[in-house]
């Protein structure tokens, strides 16, 4: 009895978490490379039964939960994560986050610049790398790599293979979604 109760109630189970089912496509941006970069959907504190849906693969849809609430991040290849969306819910069917609606580029030409350990952009009242409270928004290993943020306003740093303390190249530079922002030009 107590067999057929339990297989009763998986099967229930089973039948309403795939009724619940619906799919994301993630949609990439032409004004950055999404190649090796990934899309994390993480639940909105609730338990489900995946805790984090992972997209590599940007050329065909992602089941994810109907109805179901979540974060969305993405983090590029080499990068830092970046909160896409703080609060994405998932529609009946399919649905569609469009990459250029959230995140845009930001790129250090490095034009007489000396050479780079690294490109970091962060909030304009960071104080910068190596300084205490520093918490850098993203970071690239070298000038001319993309440097992928959400929309917003931002400084960029350079941290001197050299070894000498990080310089601020730019400040209060505005990154539009969908768009490159060129730096040092």
């Amino acid at each position: 009895m107590f067999r057929i109760a339990l297989c009763s109630w998986i099967l229930a189970g089973s039948l309403s978490v795939a009724a619940d089912k619906s799919e994301v496509t993630i949609s990439p941006c032409k004004a950055f490379s999404i190649k090796g970069g990934t899309v994390d959907l993480c639940w909105n504190g609730k338990p489900i039964p995946t805790p984090t849906i992972t997209v590599i693969d940007f050329s065909k849809p992602t089941p994810v939960l109907q109805h179901s609430e979540y974060e969305v991040w993405f983090t590029p290849k080499g990068g830092l994560a970046v909160k896409l969306l703080p609060q994405w819910l998932a529609g009946a069917g399919a649905n569609a986050i469009q990459l250029s609606d959230y995140l845009g580029t930001v790129v250090a030409l490095g034009d007489g610049l000396p050479k780079a350990e690294a490109i970091v952009v962060t909030a304009e009242s960071d104080p910068g790398p190596g300084e205490k409270g520093h918490k850098p928004i993203q970071r690239a290993a070298d000038y001319k790599d993309d440097l992928i943020v959400p929309a917003g306003f931002y400084s960029v740093w350079i941290v001197p293979a050299n070894g000498t303390k990080a310089q601020r190249i730019a400040d209060r530079i505005r990154v539009q979604a969908g768009r490159e922002t060129r730096v040092g030009e």
